[in-house]
């Protein structure tokens, strides 16, 4: 059994990544994406960008099952984000995967979207963990230690989820 379904106690029916799409990172991004697709067949998978990931991995991703274009969160209003946030909360999210920031005021408002489950770089005050991931209550977040580098950061996370890597 993965983390994933340990600490929901349930599969999850809605996954959503939140990530900044970048050519860069495609291949690891596809990855991540196809692996959670195979864990999870079942599972609306939900790519959440600041910019417009769909164009770049709507021709080669299937696993996508839907895009959301959130409002840039480091110039957005006080009306736009409580806009989206009503809007992200209604989502009814079991897990949201943010790989987008180490900023610990984006894992904060990420909660306040009300996931489950929320998986997100670690702030400093985490960057001490043995593990990558650490289960942190009473959040119930996964974090991921800032130390870790980014390049293999899906590849990571899979891993120590106990998600196959596809």
């Amino acid at each position: 059994m993965n983390s994933i379904v340990s600490i929901l106690g349930h599969v999850p029916k809605k996954i959503g990544v939140f990530k900044t799409a970048s050519l860069a990172d495609l291949p690891y991004d596809l990855c991540l994406f196809q692996s959670l697709q195979a864990s999870f067949p079942e599972a609306s998978l939900v790519w959440i960008s600041s910019n417009d990931a769909r164009s770049m991995l709507q021709p080669f991703s299937p696993a996508v099952s839907d895009y959301l274009q959130c409002p840039d969160y480091i110039t957005l209003s006080l009306s736009s984000f409580s806009c989206f946030t009503k809007a992200m909360q209604q989502q009814k999210w079991d897990v949201i995967i943010q790989l987008d920031s180490y900023d610990s005021l984006l894992n904060t408002w990420i909660e306040a979207w009300n996931p489950k489950l929320l998986i997100g770089y670690s702030p400093s005050r985490y960057s001490q963990c043995k593990h990558a991931f650490e289960h942190a209550e009473p959040y119930h977040s996964l974090l991921i230690s800032q130390s870790e580098p980014k390049g293999s950061i899906q590849s990571l996370l899979l891993k120590s989820l106990g998600i196959p890597a596809s």
